[in-house]
């Protein structure tokens, strides 16, 4: 049963079209087929090394400066093929009788059917249950080994129309939508194209094309943003700095005027003091003269 999980799913889905092998170092083409990247290298240098036909579905490849190295790396089929050879290697264990251990009590006379689905480990039923309960925040799943069969399984062998991340042509659904037609609005792929789709009556273009062209507009505008709000921050910066000189330069005045108002009354004071003085003094010597003299 795993013998033919591995023969299907490396036979039929993890080989690269060109040399008809399991992928080495897989590379992405804008159109989502895959190679390896040395035989598209050689592909490539066949067909005059800047732009070739992609091999499958005959798409258009112009390459980056760097060459077939600068294409994307398929990181999916990669840790596909990465799964696939550990699940041949205890394949290989079992065939050969190797001695299996518990990847962290190290005892080979438990039964070890658990493994973990991130970090790859075998473990035995205790281990497994401490490793999944204290390692569930990184993201690690603990499976049986029928189950981490079953999901590869899973993974590898689902088509292309199943993955959410890959928009499939509404009219030829087997193929992957990789341009968009401007005229009607509407994904589309290479097939139609040369039908329902052609030039000059419609315009299309890439999806990566739109894709890099619509990031670059969301750069410019955020750009902007942040520009306009540094501005504006600066405005508020300068009006919250006036505010507070007008509010200081108004508590200074406020002390001023308290300051002026006590010295007019004490000024005011003294001088009703004084004039109250010479007018009892006037009034004294207004006595004295007319009673004396």
């Amino acid at each position: 049963m795993a013998d033919d999980l591995v023969q299907e799913i490396s036979e039929d889905l993890l080989k690269c079209a060109i040399c008809m092998d399991r992928y080495e170092q897989p590379k992405i083409l804008p159109c989502f087929h895959t190679f390896c990247e040395s035989c598209l290298d050689l592909y490539a240098k066949k067909k005059g090394g800047i732009s070739f036909p992609c091999p499958s579905c005959r798409a258009n490849v112009n390459l980056p400066g760097s060459g077939v190295s600068g294409l994307p790396t398929n990181f999916y089929v990669g840790s596909l093929n990465e799964k696939l050879v550990r699940l041949e290697e205890l394949q290989n264990n079992v065939k050969e009788e190797q001695e299996v251990t518990c990847g962290e009590c190290h005892n080979s006379e438990l039964r070890i059917d658990q493994i973990c689905e991130k970090c790859e480990e075998l473990f035995c039923d205790d281990c497994a249950e401490i490793h999944s309960k204290w390692s569930f925040i990184n993201g690690h799943n603990v499976l049986t080994i029928n189950e981490f069969k079953r999901e590869i399984k899973k993974k590898v062998l689902q088509k292309p129309g199943q993955d959410a991340e890959i928009e499939m042509c509404p009219t030829h659904p087997k193929d992957q939508a990789s341009l968009f037609c401007d005229t009607c609005k509407t994904l589309i792929c290479f097939r139609c194209t040369e039908e329902k789709h052609s030039r000059p009556d419609h315009d299309y273009k890439s999806l990566q094309t739109l894709i890099a062209r619509t990031n670059q507009l969301l750069t410019h505008s955020l750009t902007q943003s942040d520009t306009m709000l540094r501005e504006c921050t600066d405005i508020a910066g300068v009006h919250l700095t006036s505010l507070q000189r007008i509010r200081e330069s108004t508590t200074h005045h406020k002390q001023s005027i308290r300051n002026e108002t006590k010295r007019a009354k004490k000024q005011s004071k003294r001088k009703r003091k004084s004039c109250y003085k010479r007018s009892l003094n006037l009034r004294v010597e207004s006595f004295i003269f007319t009673k004396y003299v």
